[in-house]
Parts: structure tokens; C-alpha cells; sequence
């Protein structure tokens, strides 16, 4: 379920909470688009009942994104050790590598998290699996996109 500009707007005024004067003016400096009170709050109301359809959007991918995430970190990882290995000369190697070498040490305790969080991205994920098998209704509850 992709949001359009006007909902990602209504979402900030209702996290900002923001009156509905200032709400419609967030909405037009953010879009350009000006919209009514009536259609403010019809939109704010379909949001608000498609909330358990975009939590479950959003954890049929969390694994996924939680790889790609930890894929970047290693990347990043290995290229800041790539250039620690081209730097030559003595003079700037000192300085350069002290600071790729903090670059790793800084990337160190976000792998760690991952690793952390890993666990229980994947137990929500088998969870989420076996849900599905067990109660196929759930998907008729969720929006399909067409």
C-alpha cells in the first residue's frame, strides 16, 4: 500500500499535533494542493482504519529491509578496509587511517545491533508465515493492490 503526498502530509499533522487551521496549511505548503476540512478528516479516517493493513505491509517486508540494511553495513565495512589498504604514504597514512580506522569502529555497534535485532525479525517473520497458512482470511483482510 504506497501512501500518496496529501496522506504523508495528514500523518505529519496528526504526529505534529497540529489544529485543523494549521493542518490544512501544512497540507497545502507540503503538496501545493489545497484541500478541504471535510476531505482533511475522510482522509485522516481512512488512515487511521488502515492501520493494521500497513503495520502488516510493513513487517511482510521487515526482513528483507533488515538484510539490505546489514548488506549496506557490510559493504561500507569492506570498502573503508579497501581504502585503508590503498592508502602509501606515510606522512597521510597516519592520519587517514586513524580515521578509516574509527569509521569501522563507529559501523561496529550498529552490526552488532542487527545481529541482535536479527533474532527476533526472523521469529516475527516465522510468525507472521505461519499466520498466514493457519488463517488464509487474514489476507482478505489485508488491501491486494491491483
Amino acid at each position: 500500500m504506497t501512501l500518496n503526498d496529501s496522506e504523508y502530509a495528514v500523518i505529519w499533522t496528526k504526529i505534529r499535533k497540529f489544529g485543523i487551521t494549521k493542518s490544512l496549511e501544512f497540507v497545502k505548503e507540503q503538496t501545493g494542493e489545497t484541500i478541504s476540512e471535510s476531505t482533511y478528516w475522510r482522509v485522516r479516517g481512512k488512515l487511521s482504519a488502515e492501520v493494521t493493513s500497513r503495520l502488516y505491509e510493513i513487517a511482510k517486508t521487515l526482513t528483507e529491509r533488515h538484510l539490505d540494511r546489514l548488506h549496506e553495513l557490510e559493504h561500507i565495512k569492506d570498502e573503508l578496509w579497501k581504502q585503508y589498504d590503498k592508502i602509501k604514504d606515510d606522512d597521510t597514512k597516519s592520519i587517514a587511517s586513524a580515521r578509516i580506522l574509527k569509521e569501522i569502529k563507529e559501523i561496529i555497534p550498529y552490526l552488532s545491533a542487527f545481529d541482535e535485532a536479527a533474532q527476533y525479525v526472523y521469529r516475527d517473520a516465522v510468525k507472521l508465515a505461519e499466520q498466514e497458512k493457519q488463517n488464509p482470511r487474514i489476507l482478505t483482510l489485508i488491501p491486494q493492490e491491483q
